[in-house]
């Protein structure tokens, strides 16, 4: 890959000054905890900062406020509410934000919000059994509009799915029923979730049931896993892998495939399960005893030219943001997720089917020195961000309402670059943590045989990179000052 310019500085995003004592703005007595989460939308132009109760968004252009929420705070009442996740959700009429909330007051409830970042409004306001730890989109369609190819009669009958990751290591697909236009509600006044089973059969009955009763239906992920105050974490076959107290458990990361129609779920023990959504059964759990840290992202990425039905699945584990683990690095690892078949479906792209089987292919622990692993002297680091670049495919705003695109574009959809940004802190104690931003081409660590880490490429890559430089590395890196 060779180097167009060098990144030798970054110009800092100064935001508005509502922004800033918005989220400096104590919202409850014990707030001394409390830290800044943030995330970029798909498309660029928008940023979201929380802090607490406050949601930010901001234009990436001039760092003017877009919108902004304090959840929970009325001039008349209110509720302890703190953001946990925030991520962003495609429907017909523009993006909206998944808006994660604990209760601090009620003993143990979660909130999943639907928020309006246009508008500055809250749309709709569930109500879930534990607090909230992190939501994914799954879908914002439904009905005739959904995608036949990727989930299960069930969940096409529902209109807007969400994954609702909680505490106690609970995973639930809430039917957002964005078909009903007339529900309002909102933090102070939310709509129960109904936790039913998976196998239901008699779904769309209990759908109409519940816009009687106001409420909304979650499908839980295995639910089966819960009894008598203990989480059994155990395999596809129901073997108990590892058992432990539901309050040291909960769900830290959620991802939903499309490609795979799998929705991956990690834990804070550092192991993650796969879950097939067509057949909404469990098809994969992570072995028990390698890694302690919490999984923390996921990533997805496809080779270009792979004659076997192959695709990879990144899983990042580290300290939590809320965390402090200064000798505690962050691990990316990479498995090899093999299929018995894969399908280009016009209107949706590609889809592999059946898994066959998951291995561990590579393996890079982040530190303050990007090429170095971890040793006795090495200080720990967090993950900012990790995600796919998805080259030629600039926005998911571009997706039909069924949430598929193009048959032509997706049949040249690029995921072969990842990318994963992380600071590590200084070894002297004085000096300012640095901030690294790694990229993976995974088509160059093909051609490089595959190794398991990087050290095994030292003999291919030598010297200090310049700016027209042509690289053999799959894994480049450059440290930000700023």
């Amino acid at each position: 890959m060779k180097r167009t310019c060098s990144p030798d500085s970054i110009t800092p995003l100064n935001y508005s000054i509502v922004t800033t004592e918005g989220l400096e703005r104590p919202d409850f007595v014990n707030d001394s905890q409390s830290y800044i989460l943030g995330g970029v939308l798909g498309a660029g132009k928008l940023a979201w900062l929380a802090r607490g109760a406050t949601l930010e968004v901001i234009n990436t252009l001039n760092g003017e406020r877009q919108a902004c929420c304090r959840f929970g705070w009325g001039p008349t009442r209110q509720r302890f509410l703190s953001i946990s996740s925030v991520s962003e959700f495609h429907i017909e009429d523009g993006t909206k934000l998944l808006v994660g909330l604990k209760d601090l007051s009620s003993g143990g409830a979660g909130v999943l919000v639907i928020f309006d970042p246009l508008l500055s409004r809250v749309i709709k306001a569930i109500e879930v059994p534990y607090p909230v730890t992190v939501v994914e989109s799954v879908t914002g369609s439904g009905g005739a509009q959904a995608a036949p190819h990727a989930l299960s009669p069930q969940l096409r009958l529902l209109f807007g799915i969400a994954a609702v990751g909680t505490e106690q290591g609970h995973c639930y697909l809430v039917d957002l029923r964005l078909d009903d236009e007339d529900e309002q509600f909102d933090e102070w006044r939310t709509s129960p979730v109904e936790v039913i089973d998976p196998l239901a059969c008699d779904l769309a009955q209990l759908r109409n049931t519940a816009r009687t009763t106001e409420t909304h239906l979650g499908i839980e992920m295995g639910g089966c896993c819960h009894t008598f105050g203990r989480f059994s974490y155990a395999s596809c076959d129901f073997t108990e892998l590892k058992s432990l107290f539901s309050g040291d458990v909960f769900v830290t990361a959620v991802k939903y495939i499309r490609q795979t129609s799998s929705l991956v779920v990690g834990f804070n023990f550092g192991c993650f399960q796969m879950w097939n959504m067509e057949t909404l059964t469990h098809v994969y759990s992570s072995q028990v005893g390698q890694y302690y840290s919490a999984v923390t992202h996921f990533m997805y990425q496809e080779p270009e030219n792979d004659p076997r039905y192959c695709c990879y699945l990144w899983v990042a584990r580290g300290p939590l943001v809320l965390e402090n683990c200064p000798e505690t690095p962050a691990t990316l690892t990479l498995y090899q997720l093999v299929f018995a078949s894969r399908d280009i479906l016009t209107g949706y792209g590609v889809i592999y089917k059946e898994l066959g089987g998951v291995g561990r292919r590579f393996e890079h622990q982040l530190t303050s020195d990007v090429h170095h692993l971890a040793d006795a002297t090495s200080v720990g680091s967090k993950i900012v961000c990790c995600y796919t670049l998805e080259k030629g495919y600039s926005s998911l705003d571009n997706l039909r309402v069924d949430g598929s695109a193009g048959a032509e574009s997706e049949h040249f959809r690029d995921l072969t670059l990842a990318v994963c940004v992380w600071e590590a802190p200084a070894q002297d104690p004085q000096s300012r943590p640095t901030c690294h931003l790694g990229i993976f081409d995974i088509n160059c660590w093909y051609h490089s045989q595959m190794p398991p880490s990087i050290s095994r490429l030292n003999s291919e890559w030598n010297g200090k990179r310049t700016g027209d430089e042509q690289l053999g590395n799959p894994f480049e890196t450059d440290t930000v000052n700023g």
